[in-house]
């Protein structure tokens, strides 16, 4: 237990942000998994919704097109027959949270409301862009409008930001950043600096990717390719073996659709129009192992070490404080070494009895939704005073530097900060301190 009374967090009320929403379009069994009810009841029984024709893939069920016309049956027909998987994913994740926040697409909160995404993943702009290029003297008037349209509004990373935006009519911050893995969490540290320089008062961050599982497979058989002359060590398609974050025999990391949205207020704006947060975001930070490699991993971690760092150092809070973290482990054996070596730096002797544990393998490893996932579900746990169980870990690898939490139950925990990390490619991590309320 941390010694919570040893130094408060020093930001002024007028500073304080707040999570008042969250909502989410991911697998799930037989349905996609929206609510944060429904993510509960995932996360926290240590749910695997990964399977695809005999693979671990995360495919979210059902027409999601569906499901934002039943959120939203004011959002004309001729829109969404132009929007990709991405962009319905995001648009049912966003209207979930602010559900949960108690808005509407057309409150008047959200007139100057910042809209930031997250993306990671290019097969939807790649099909857009690759069927307009496919266009020839045979194609029709009407059929070349209709790929100019899914082009401008698809063709690009931009293209859930455009739509979720539109939706709102917001007037306020709205762009795309694609960091990775660790994309959404570095947008969180985006939108608690508009909030406390006064840009805005609410902030929707989303993260939507959608990987086509075909192309998935051409790229593992491709990957074996390449390395058919070496020395024999790949032992074939990731997506074969089930994702273990924290086993001896974590398997790889298995890809996942979707997207979750988090809704982040100035906590005085929020409670004045009567809003009940959820959690409070204290900080974030991001930082870069120094590698001189694009690809490699940095095994001591010491991006993410700085990252926790620094994060801590801007809320005044320090390493006993905190009482759980949510960790970016995803089933590859080097960024979990790094993770065990970064976490007993961070927390010296204290990482042994410190508990962590990972959501990914209940819904796959989705590119840019992890960071605001990962937030989302820290939130859930903070609420409950629960910690919920590390989805896919059976048997923890011997390595392991703290204390995972297992099983198919939650745990319960005295929670009062908790920190949720993310890495991305290059060695970039985030860190994210969120405190129960």
């Amino acid at each position: 237990m941390s010694t919570h009374e040893t130094k408060e967090t020093q930001q002024s009320p007028r500073d304080r942000v707040v999570v008042t929403g969250m909502g989410f379009c991911l697998p799930g069994p037989g349905t996609a998994t929206c609510t944060s009810k429904d993510a509960w009841q995932q996360m926290s029984t240590g749910a695997v919704n990964l399977d695809h024709h005999g693979r671990f893939f995360g495919v979210v069920p059902g027409d999601v097109r569906d499901l934002v016309s039943e959120r939203c049956p004011d959002l004309k027909a001729r829109y969404l027959d132009k929007y990709n998987h991405a962009q319905h994913y995001g648009l049912v994740s966003m209207l979930e949270a602010l559900a949960q926040a108690e808005l509407t697409p057309t409150s008047p909160e959200l007139s100057g409301a910042a809209v930031l995404t997250g993306r990671h993943g290019l097969d939807e702009p790649v099909v857009a862009y690759s069927n307009a290029l496919a266009a020839d003297s045979s194609t029709t008037a009407e059929a070349a409008r209709d790929l100019i349209a899914r082009t401008m509004l698809a063709g690009n990373t931009m293209d859930v930001f455009l739509a979720q935006a539109t939706l709102l009519s917001s007037t306020g911050p709205a762009f795309t950043l694609s960091a990775s893995c660790a994309t959404t969490g570095i947008l969180i540290g985006s939108a608690l600096q508009l909030i406390r320089t006064g840009e805005s008062d609410l902030v929707v961050v989303t993260g939507a990717d959608h990987y086509d599982p075909g192309r998935m497979a051409h790229f593992q058989e491709l990957a074996k390719t390449a390395v058919a002359d070496l020395d024999g060590s790949f032992t074939g398609v990731v997506d074969a073996l089930q994702m273990r974050p924290y086993d001896r025999a974590p398997g790889g990391p298995n890809v996942g659709n979707g997207a979750a949205t988090i809704i982040l207020e100035r906590e005085t704006s929020a409670r004045e129009r009567g809003a009940a947060p959820l959690s409070r975001i204290t900080a974030q930070s991001t930082r870069r192992g120094p590698l001189r490699s694009a690809m490699a991993v940095d095994l001591k971690g010491w991006g993410a070490v700085a990252a926790a760092r620094r994060c801590l150092a801007v809320a005044g809070a320090t390493p006993d404080q905190v009482d759980y973290i949510n960790g970016g482990a995803e089933g590859d054996l080097s960024l979990q070494k790094m993770e065990f070596h970064a976490l007993r730096e961070v927390f010296g002797e204290r990482a042994a009895t410190l508990p962590v544990s990972s959501q990914e393998a209940c819904f796959g490893h989705s590119g840019a939704p992890l960071g605001v996932l990962g937030v989302a579900a820290t939130t859930m746990m903070l609420q409950r005073q629960q910690l919920c169980p590390t989805a896919g870990c059976r048997e923890v690898d011997p390595d392991c530097t703290f204390d995972v939490v297992t099983g198919d139950a939650p745990r319960d925990a005295d929670l009062r900060y908790a920190l949720s990390f993310n890495y991305g490619t290059g060695m970039v991590s985030s860190a994210v301190l969120v405190e129960a309320l």
